[in-house]
């Protein structure tokens, strides 16, 4: 009431106006603005012998869940005494920042919330995983980020929409064709040497998922993925025998 112009954040005992998760990434229920909080290593401060570095792969994956529910990363890099960043703080964010300007930024930029649950289909639920990579959405642009490369051809099932157009940023269109329940992709050869590419679908709605395990939908209801609660559920009780 002294001073409503101030931002506390949840490290005061308080849900505080927004979430700072330290060592794990995970938007506040209910929502609100957020940041994670992770190192390159396993420390905040420099230590030589702490070579256990992210690959830049997972943080990649850092920035794509962060964007996805619209969160910050604070990414720390662990500076020498003398101020000098190390070698692998040094490497690792130069190749993640070359993706970014290589179509990164706008998978993880401004996007849309695409949940899905493993259980029955809920309303707003618009999202699911692939082997290959990671989808965001913005309006009606689809994004596929490939982390594994899938060789000449990308195969996608479970799209509720028809995709009008698919390329890749700096790269330019690649040929496909979406009929009976599939698109298929063409990948040129030369594409495997890119460090995560990024598909962009041009779609002709708003992008939604829904797949089973990557296979046909059922004509049943049906749990989409596996139908028990994560074990964590249970080894978070300590009060239990």
């Amino acid at each position: 009431a002294i001073q409503p112009h101030l931002l506390f954040n949840g490290r005061n005992g308080l849900p505080g106006d927004f979430g700072t998760p330290e060592g794990h990434l995970a938007a506040p229920k209910p929502w609100r603005p957020w940041e994670a909080c992770m190192t390159l290593n396993d420390h905040w401060g420099y230590h030589r012998g702490d070579s256990n570095w992210k690959s830049p792969i997972e943080v990649v994956k850092m920035l794509l869940k962060c964007g996805a529910e619209r969160g910050n990363l604070l990414l720390n890099i662990g500076p020498r005494g003398d101020g000098s960043v190390p070698e692998g703080s040094a490497e690792i964010v130069r190749k993640v920042g070359r993706w970014l300007r290589e179509g990164g930024e706008e998978a993880v930029g401004d996007v849309e919330p695409m949940p899905f649950g493993p259980l029955l289909r809920t309303p707003g639920d618009r999202g699911d995983w692939d082997h290959a990579g990671v989808f965001t959405a913005s309006g009606n642009t689809l994004f596929m980020t490939l982390l594994y490369f899938p060789g000449s051809k990308l195969v996608l099932t479970g799209l509720e929409m028809r995709v009008e157009g698919v390329d890749v940023a700096g790269w330019g269109p690649l040929a496909f064709a979406q009929r009976d329940g599939r698109l298929v992709v063409e990948l040129p050869d030369e594409l495997a040497a890119r460090f995560c590419p990024v598909l962009r679908f041009a779609c002709d709605r708003a992008p939604s998922l829904y797949r089973t395990g990557g296979m046909r939908v059922p004509a049943v209801e049906h749990p989409r993925y596996d139908p028990l609660p994560p074990d964590i559920a249970y080894s978070t009780r300590l009060d239990r025998p």
